[in-house]
């Protein structure tokens, strides 16, 4: 980004938001333009710690699960994720019930995919077996 604080054409890239000053927690980066994040509702937040939970019992050693961490896909490409693993999952509200969106990253083209949306059950065998009851929303 130029010192005198202006955006070059094109956008901003990933980096740059690391050195902006005083951005908002929840501050996404898209096709070089800054999305800010509104605030989370009790459904989603509560969504979000169910596949956290669900995750953490399922995933492998080598795997970690993030909640909120912003990601790096491109140069002008910073999501900030509900949910992050080797895959990526957005959550969204559908009427009370939770939408788990599952990406894939694609090793050759290094893009991301939709590979499924998952409504009462995400339920996935790779990278590892995942069994997530989604209904226990109601539960917690």
């Amino acid at each position: 980004m130029p010192e005198d604080g202006r955006v070059a054409p094109g956008g901003l890239v990933a980096e740059d938001l690391d050195r902006l000053p005083d951005l908002p927690a929840r501050t996404e980066l898209v096709d070089g333009r800054l999305v800010f994040a509104g605030p989370q509702s009790s459904f989603r937040s509560t969504v979000v710690d169910l596949l956290v939970a669900g995750l953490r019992r399922a995933v492998p050693l080598e795997f970690r699960v993030r909640r909120g961490m912003s990601v790096i896909l491109g140069a002008r490409q910073r999501p900030q994720p509900d949910v992050s693993v080797v895959r990526a999952g957005a959550v969204r509200d559908d009427g009370g019930e939770p939408v788990v969106r599952v990406y894939e990253r694609d090793p050759t083209t290094r893009a991301y995919a939709l590979t499924g949306i998952h409504h009462h059950r995400l339920k996935l065998t790779v990278p590892f077996h995942l069994d997530v009851d989604l209904s226990r929303i109601h539960h917690l």
